[in-house]
């Protein structure tokens, strides 16, 4: 735990809170994030995305709707129950999905920029601005998900541009409740300037374009204390400085390793992430043979698919089609697991690079690999012995 925790600059690990997204773009400070401002911020945001028509934002609402109580035995309120309906209809992974795809806009722009969020909206230098996030934030969310005419990213640069400076429309309150008029008349003065950046679609597309960036950099962060359902591979290319050639061994490694992940437990999901070297002397090696630079995160080095794929002489999306048929048509694994393997994988973009991730998740029995058992003990992969083999089956029984 202390490798997730907020840190400050009297300790030596931890994550430093001058790098947590809320300080690092002067949305909320250092002071707001310990004293879980930051939670408050996404809750107005998710009241405002699933509950019409908009509330205020304030310290009454967010109990209301979230059940907050000094007495056990108060009964639950109608807008507890309100949301809750909502929630179950609209359902958490789709809720969670379309944040993520949001926040992510969000972060693009930022990036492209190479500006602050405050700094990029022309928000004054006061080192807080929540109520233009959240603004801005549901802005997009209507045009992406709500409005009857949906309207998706696919311009960064452009959307960029119609970002700059729009703080200047906003009706923008200061303390106390933020009252539901002055958020409607600001989110519609961002949509009204936003929106002819942003290209007209007739439904959701492209779901993987945003919102797989947070997902990863979680799966990074979860990996520090679940190593057992997480693995990393920096790709399937030898690393000799002559004669390189894919490494049928090391696919085999991984095909194991995505066994022994499903071996945890049928209620657990797991990934290998492949395109992130696991230690440091690999991303130098494939710095020194590729000439990638690696991105770096919570100790993860981020190296890239596409350079395998020129290793293999084809394009980016070819080799990782490749990869998945020839995981899905892998000789030591059960039909139905390797078919599953190569629906659920996907390709992600991380800050520039291609990152492959292997995706295990919801098995009902115990997966054999070359007729053996293996489960994950940390971030090994031993192999069960097989007088233990009643406690892997235990784990699936219902």
């Amino acid at each position: 735990m202390p490798q997730l925790s907020i840190s400050n600059k009297n300790l030596n690990y931890g994550v430093s809170v001058e790098n947590i997204y809320w300080v690092s773009q002067n949305i909320l400070r250092r002071e707001d994030v310990r004293q879980s401002l930051d939670e408050q911020v996404i809750l107005d945001i998710l009241i405002d995305c699933l509950i019409e028509p908009l509330e205020n934002s304030s310290t009454k609402i967010r109990d209301e709707f979230y059940s907050f109580s000094s007495s056990v035995e108060e009964e639950t309120s109608d807008s507890t129950r309100r949301i809750t309906n909502v929630i179950s209809l609209t359902g958490e992974d789709r809720i969670e999905e379309q944040f993520l795809r949001v926040y992510d806009v969000i972060r693009a722009l930022t990036d492209h920029a190479s500006k602050k969020f405050g700094a990029l909206l022309g928000v004054p230098p006061t080192g807080r601005s929540p109520r233009y996030f959240h603004a801005l934030f549901l802005a997009f969310w209507e045009m992406m998900f709500k409005d009857q005419q949906k309207r998706h990213v696919h311009d960064v640069a452009a959307t960029a541009e119609k970002v700059s400076g729009i703080s200047s429309v906003a009706s923008i309150t200061t303390g106390g409740d933020w009252e539901s008029n002055s958020k409607r008349q600001t989110i519609d003065a961002f949509k009204g300037i936003i929106a002819p950046s942003m290209e007209e679609v007739s439904d959701e597309i492209d779901p993987g374009r945003f919102g797989w960036s947070s997902h990863f950099e979680t799966l990074l962060a979860n990996a520090l204390v679940e190593q057992q359902f997480f693995d990393a591979k920096q790709g399937f290319y030898t690393l000799s400085p002559v004669g390189r050639k894919f490494d049928d061994s090391a696919f085999d490694k991984v095909a194991k390793t995505l066994t022994a992940i499903a071996n945890m437990g049928s209620n657990h999901t797991g990934y290998v992430a492949v395109g992130v070297a696991d230690n440091q002397t690999a991303s130098e090696r494939v710095q020194e043979l590729d000439g990638v630079s690696p991105v770096v995160y919570r100790g993860f080095h981020i190296v890239g698919l596409e350079r395998e794929a020129e290793l293999h002489g084809t394009d980016l999306n070819s080799y990782w089609t490749w990869l998945v048929q020839k995981l899905g048509s892998h000789p030591d694994l059960p039909e139905d697991f390797r078919k599953a393997l190569a629906r659920d994988s996907r390709i992600i973009s991380y800050k520039g690079l291609a990152v492959g991730l292997l995706k295990v998740s919801g098995v009902e029995a115990p997966v054999f690999f070359k007729g053996e058992i293996y489960e994950r003990a940390g971030s090994e992969t031993p192999k069960v012995a097989n007088n233990d083999y009643m406690r892997i089956f235990s784990r699936f029984q219902r």
